[in-house]
């Protein structure tokens, strides 16, 4: 379980890692898009100022010339008419210097917005340094996590190989301590056969009472009973021919074993015992 959770942490570090990753692309994208929109919009805007300008000044110009020659003319055709259009012109005069203020404040109002657009170019550009200083730090704490994580597994996976050894070790040398008798009996017993091959087969069973204790100690049980006749059962049985149905009544010739619910080996059964011997 703790090779679980340190994997679970390595993925999780992983997925943050990918989601800052994407979030980066996505800010710094946004970043140029907006810096190339607050560029293009400034340059049309001074182009458009500055051609109401230009064309401001030559209508100025043109009228100045045309009010001149019209002053030159009705001077010389009607002098009693100078006043009224002294005071005409001086109104035109007085429009054209108000709609220069009024473009010039319109210039001032654009120029201040682009100085505030370009402070948001700043802060951004210094929020994007920011994210992308924070992004290394991650990168190398993930790395050092990574490493400790890696250092860890190896550790448990030391631990567990000396703890599945120590286990196998333990496991034989108490299976020995409950056979010993056997183990130790058996050359014995087997040099005994050979000399007295008439010897009974009974005086040899006390030999195995080790095996019954190590089969009771496992808690396994048995499945049947030699030559027992009881109903054929597929999940517990195994017949010697494949034509046996279930329920018919067979006898068991090797008992099996199971653990619980868990079938170890099954007995082995047939309709007869004439196999048996």
């Amino acid at each position: 379980s703790h090779t679980q959770t340190l994997q679970q942490q390595y993925d999780h570090l992983s997925q943050d890692h990918l989601t800052l990753q994407q979030e980066l692309v996505k800010l710094q994208q946004a970043l140029a898009e907006q810096q190339a929109q607050l560029t293009t919009a400034h340059s049309l805007q001074q182009q458009a100022l500055q051609q109401q300008y230009d064309q401001l000044s030559q209508d100025y110009l043109q009228l100045q010339q045309e009010l001149a020659q019209q002053e030159l003319a009705q001077q010389q055709t009607q002098l009693t008419s100078h006043s009224t259009l002294q005071q005409e012109l001086e109104q035109q005069h007085d429009q054209l210097s108000q709609d220069y203020l009024q473009l010039q404040q319109a210039l001032q109002q654009k120029e201040h917005l682009l100085e505030e657009q370009s402070a948001q170019t700043q802060a951004l550009q210094q929020q994007n340094d920011q994210l992308s200083q924070d992004y290394l730090q991650l990168q190398q704490e993930f790395t050092q996590q990574k490493e400790q994580l890696t250092h860890e597994c190896l550790q448990l996976q030391q631990a567990l190989q000396q703890q599945a050894t120590q286990l196998t070790a333990d496991f034989q040398h108490s299976t020995f301590k409950q056979l010993q008798n056997l183990f130790t009996n058996y050359p014995s017993v087997s040099k005994i056969a050979q000399a007295k091959p008439d010897l009974p087969a009974k005086n040899l069973l006390p030999m195995f009472t080790p095996l019954e204790t190590l089969i009771q100690n496992w808690n396994y049980q048995p499945i049947g009973a030699v030559w027992e006749q009881i109903p054929y059962d597929p999940q517990h049985h195994l017949a010697d021919t494949p034509d046996v149905q279930p329920g018919e009544l067979v006898y068991v010739r090797f008992v099996g074993y199971r653990h619980g619910d868990i079938v170890l080996c099954p007995a082995k059964v047939s309709r007869t015992l004439t196999k048996a011997g």
